[in-house]
């Protein structure tokens, strides 16, 4: 492996190690605040959504280590600054402002619900804003949007079912979802324009319709 490649898996690896930072926090947390709206009793629990919110994670891990490998260099240091600030916030907001959710009684015993169930079992309550799901999943869709625009629709297809698994598994409330993509967005503007990217962008004129510079 040449210098250069260590390089970036190891600012990919850095970008783990502060995520890991979510597990004790999940499990460790013994008091905090559900930030649950009206709204959120009328979503109901569909357990086969714990289908891709599930692959999500597989779909992150491959999408940032083909980035890793294949990413030209500016838009992957702006991935990694956008994925660095969003991490670093989000382990700060769960160990100052913690915030848990309170799981539904899962009935049945189909294989979604017995996956479901299992998620239940090993996933702990605590780390709910911002989702953590919903704030990959939107760095992914608008770093991919951009490195192959002509899949942004699906890049935004694969946003939206990943969000609706958050919710239609009982995992987040909609408060999270919002946390989620308003972080990875702020940390996304400020990315881009850590490396230059906006700047180039309105100089030459280029422009986003789904997700712009």
């Amino acid at each position: 492996m040449s210098r250069t490649l260590a390089w970036r898996f190891g600012l990919y690896a850095l970008v783990l190690g502060i995520q890991s930072l979510y597990l004790p926090l999940n499990h460790g947390l013994q008091e905090g605040v559900v930030l649950d709206t009206r709204w959120d009793r009328y979503i109901p629990i569909w357990p086969i959504w714990i289908v891709p919110y599930s692959l999500a994670t597989t779909i992150w891990l491959v999408g940032y280590a083909w980035a890793a490998l294949r990413m030209e260099e500016q838009l992957y240091r702006a991935l990694i600054a956008t994925s660095v600030l969003t991490t670093a916030i989000a382990i700060v907001t769960f160990t100052l402002y913690p915030t848990y959710i309170v799981r539904p009684v899962l009935v049945g015993n189909d294989w979604a619900t017995a996956w479901l169930r299992l998620v239940y079992a090993t996933d702990g309550v605590f780390n709910a804003f911002p989702s953590g799901h919903v704030y990959f999943t939107t760095i992914i869709t608008l770093f991919w949007s951009r490195w192959y625009p002509r899949w942004r629709w699906a890049w935004a297809g694969f946003w939206l079912i990943v969000t609706l698994s958050t919710l239609f598994t009982g995992q987040h409330y909609i408060p999270d979802v919002f946390g989620g993509t308003g972080l990875a967005w702020a940390s996304y503007r400020v990315g881009i324009w850590f490396v230059g990217l906006g700047r180039e962008g309105r100089q030459s004129g280029a422009s986003w319709r789904l997700f712009p510079s």
